[in-house]
C-alpha cells in the first residue's frame, strides 16, 4: 500500500510539472499586446471589403469601377457618374455622391455570426433622412433588383438616423426587425471616420460606435442577436433600399467591412493609417558627384486626409543612424541631399506628410556611384611658335546599383586650337532594395608643361572631418547604465515619472505629456514586454514610440544609445502628438535606451529615456523558451531518479 501510494504521488508530480510546462509555452505562444502604430495599412484579419476613393490602386479616377483592395474580390460598379473631389489641404480625394450616384457589391455577406464592423470615412453633408453609408440586402423575386425589393429583407444598414446627427446600425430578419443600435450626436460636420462593431454577448450583442478613432458615448442597443447566415444580393453603398430614403448628399472616401468585432485599437489604427499618406515608392539615385547625390521617387498611391506638403529625406552611412536632410518645404517627387563626403557608401529613404501626420518611409535602396572628375591641361613652346594645345575630353560615368563603373578617354591633337568637350550619363536602374551611393573620387588636376628647361605634374587630395556636440542632458545620460528604470528630467535635473504597463508597451506620465513605447517583430506584430517590464525588441523588427502633451509645431528629438546617436528630429503634429519609428536592422543586440527631447506646456526642456533590450533572433520570447526547455530537461533527469530511489528505499 506504502508502494502504490508513492507512486501514485510520484506520478502526480511529473502530471504537474508537465502541466506548469504547457501553460508557459500557452503564455509564451499567445502573449499579445495592445500597442498599435500609426501609419500602418489597415487590418487585414477578418477584412471582406477595403475600398478607397483616395487610393489609385483602388480608383483610377475615372470609370465604373471601385477595386476592393482586400483581397476578397468584392469589387464595387460605381452608378451615375459620381465626381471625384481632388485632395486638398483638408480634404481628401473622394467621390461626391448625391441622387442617384451610388455604388453596389456583389452578392454575399452572409455569415456575421461571429462579428461585424463597418468603418467609412464620409461627409454627411446636410441632414437627410437615414441616408445610407451601406446597405446590405436581400432580393428574393428572381429576377433584376429594383428597390424596394430587399427593404425589410435580412438587412444590414449603417446611416444616419433620420434628421438629426446620429448614427444608426439596424439589423433586419425576413419581414422582422432584429433590433437597432443608435449613437446620439455622433454626426459631425465635414469629413469624418465613423465605424460601428456589433459581437455576439451571451443571450444578446455588444454594439460600439467610433468617430475618428475615439469610441462615443450616447449609445443605444436593442439588437436581440447576430444577422442571420444568408446570402445578400442587394448591397449599396451610399444609397438604402428602402426606396422612401434619399442617397447619401455628401463624399465618401473610403468604407471597410469585416466579418467579426473589432478591438478599440484596431479602430484606431484603421483611422490612422486613413488619414496619414502611404509611403513613397520607387526611390532611387539620379545622379551623383564628389559632395551630392540626386534622388526621385514616385508619390504615394494616396495622400490620406489632406494633401502632401513635403517630403522627408533621410540619408545614413550605416543604414541604422539617420539624419535628416533641410531641403526646406516642397512636394516636389526629387531632391538632391548635398554635404556629402567623398569616397563614403550612404543610404536614403524618404517619407510623405500631410496635415495628419508622417507616413512610413519608402523600402531602403541600394547602389553604388563612383563619379571621377579630372582636368587634363597640356601645353608646348618653341622658341619660334607658341601652340596652345586643348585636350579634347570625352567623360562616361555610369550610376549602377552595387557596381561601379567609370572610364575616361583623352585625345590630343597637337595642331588643333579648337576645343571640344562631351559627357554622356548613363543611369542603371536597381533591382536590389537599398541605395547606397558611394561617392569614391577625389577631385584630382595634373599639369605637363614641355619645353627645353623643364616638365612637372601634381595632384592634391581633401578630407573633411565633422564633429558632433553631445547635448549635455544627453551626456549625462551616457554615464547612466542602459539596463536602469525608465527615467524623465525636466531642465537636466530629474523629474518623478509615473510608468505602467499597457499590453505591450511601456507608458511614461510626466510634466503633462504620456509617451508609450513598444516593439515590433519582423512580421509587424507586437512583442510583449519581458518579466521585468523591459522593452523587448529583434534586430529583424521595429521600434515604435507615441508622445501627446508635447508642445505643437516643436522639434522633438529621438535619440538612441549607446552610442550616443541622434537619429531624428520631428515637428509636433496637432494636438501635440507625435509618432516615431526605428527599424532595428543594424543594432547591436543587449541593453539600449531610446531618449525622447522635447517640450510640454510645464517644460520647456522635457526628456524621457526608456530601456528596451534587442535580441539578434527573431522571437519575442527566447529566453522564457529556454527556462521552460531547461524546466522539462531537468524533470526529465530528476523524476527517474527520484522515483528508482523510492523504490530501492521501499
Amino acid at each position: 500500500m506504502v508502494a502504490r501510494n508513492s507512486h501514485n504521488r510520484t506520478r502526480q508530480a511529473i502530471v504537474r510539472i508537465l502541466t506548469a510546462v504547457a501553460l508557459a509555452l500557452g503564455f509564451l505562444a499567445t502573449g499579445t499586446s495592445n500597442y498599435v502604430a500609426r501609419a500602418t495599412s489597415v487590418v487585414s484579419s477578418g477584412l471582406l471589403v477595403h475600398l478607397d476613393a483616395a487610393n489609385t490602386s483602388s480608383y483610377s479616377g475615372s470609370g465604373s469601377s471601385w477595386t476592393d483592395l482586400s483581397g476578397s474580390n468584392n469589387n464595387a460598379t460605381v452608378y451615375g457618374s459620381p465626381s471625384v473631389d481632388s485632395v486638398t489641404s483638408s480634404t481628401p480625394r473622394r467621390f461626391a455622391l448625391g441622387t442617384n450616384k451610388y455604388a453596389m457589391l456583389p452578392s454575399g455577406f452572409a455569415d456575421f455570426t461571429s462579428g461585424i464592423t463597418i468603418q467609412a470615412t464620409v461627409d454627411f453633408g446636410a441632414a437627410d433622412h437615414f441616408e445610407r453609408v451601406i446597405d446590405l440586402g436581400r432580393d428574393t423575386d428572381g429576377g433584376a433588383h429594383v428597390r424596394p425589393d430587399a427593404d425589410e429583407n435580412e438587412n444590414i444598414f449603417f446611416s444616419r438616423f433620420g434628421l438629426n446627427a446620429s448614427l444608426i446600425l439596424g439589423i433586419w430578419g425576413a419581414g422582422t426587425v432584429i433590433g437597432d443600435c443608435t449613437a446620439t450626436g455622433a454626426i459631425a460636420s465635414g469629413i469624418h471616420t465613423y465605424a460601428v462593431t456589433l459581437a455576439p454577448s451571451g443571450g444578446g450583442t455588444t454594439c460600439t460606435m467610433y468617430r475618428d478613432g475615439v469610441s462615443l458615448g450616447g449609445i443605444t442597443n436593442t439588437i436581440s442577436a447576430m444577422p442571420n447566415n444568408i446570402t445578400r444580393n442587394a448591397n449599396y453603398i451610399g444609397r438604402s433600399n428602402w426606396l422612401a430614403d434619399p442617397d447619401l448628399t455628401d463624399s465618401m472616401k473610403s468604407l471597410l467591412v469585416y466579418n467579426r468585432a473589432l478591438s478599440s485599437n484596431e479602430i484606431l489604427q484603421n483611422y490612422n493609417s486613413d488619414v496619414e499618406p502611404a509611403a513613397p515608392s520607387s526611390l532611387s539615385i539620379s545622379s551623383a558627384t564628389t559632395t551630392q547625390v540626386g534622388l526621385t521617387w514616385t508619390a504615394p498611391t494616396s495622400a490620406g486626409m489632406s494633401s502632401i506638403t513635403d517630403y522627408r529625406v533621410q540619408y545614413s552611412t550605416d543604414n541604422s543612424s539617420w539624419n535628416t536632410f533641410a531641403d526646406g518645404t516642397s512636394t516636389a517627387t526629387s531632391a538632391t541631399v548635398t554635404g556629402l563626403s567623398v569616397g563614403t557608401n550612404y543610404y536614403f529613404k524618404v517619407a510623405a506628410i500631410n496635415a495628419s501626420g508622417t507616413s512610413t518611409y519608402s523600402t531602403v535602396t541600394s547602389g553604388t556611384t563612383n563619379t571621377t572628375t579630372t582636368t587634363t591641361t597640356t601645353t608646348t613652346t618653341t622658341t619660334t611658335t607658341t601652340t596652345t594645345t586643348t585636350t579634347s575630353t570625352t567623360t562616361t560615368t555610369t550610376v549602377a546599383p552595387s557596381t561601379t563603373t567609370s572610364s575616361t578617354t583623352t585625345s590630343v591633337a597637337p595642331t588643333s586650337s579648337t576645343t571640344s568637350s562631351t559627357s554622356s550619363t548613363s543611369n542603371a536602374p536597381s533591382t536590389s532594395t537599398t541605395v547606397a551611393a558611394v561617392v569614391n573620387s577625389t577631385p584630382s588636376t595634373s599639369s605637363a608643361l614641355q619645353n627645353s628647361s623643364s616638365s612637372s605634374s601634381s595632384s592634391t587630395s581633401s578630407t573633411t572631418t565633422t564633429t558632433t556636440t553631445l547635448p549635455p542632458v544627453i551626456q549625462n545620460l551616457v554615464n547612466e547604465p542602459t539596463n536602469s528604470s525608465p527615467m524623465a528630467l525636466v531642465g537636466g535635473q530629474p523629474t518623478p515619472v509615473q510608468t505602467e504597463r499597457r499590453g505591450a508597451s511601456t507608458v511614461l506620465k510626466v510634466a503633462g505629456a504620456e509617451f508609450e513605447i513598444g516593439a515590433l517583430d519582423k512580421d509587424g506584430k507586437p512583442m510583449s514586454l519581458g518579466a521585468d517590464g523591459v522593452i523587448q525588441a529583434t534586430t529583424a523588427g521595429v521600434l515604435r514610440a507615441r508622445a501627446d502633451g508635447l508642445v505643437e509645431g516643436s522639434t522633438a528629438q529621438i535619440w538612441i544609445l549607446p552610442p550616443p546617436t541622434k537619429v531624428d528630429e520631428v515637428v509636433v503634429g496637432s494636438s501635440g502628438f507625435v509618432e516615431y519609428s526605428y527599424e532595428l536592422q543594424n543594432s547591436k543586440s543587449g541593453n539600449q535606451r531610446l531618449v525622447i527631447m522635447g517640450a510640454t506646456d510645464s517644460a520647456d526642456e522635457l526628456t524621457v529615456a526608456i530601456p528596451y533590450f534587442v535580441s539578434t533572433t527573431d522571437s519575442g520570447w527566447p529566453i522564457q523558451l529556454i527556462v521552460v526547455i531547461f524546466v522539462v530537461l531537468l524533470g526529465a533527469l530528476v523524476i527517474p531518479a527520484t522515483i528508482a530511489r523510492r523504490r530501492r528505499t521501499l
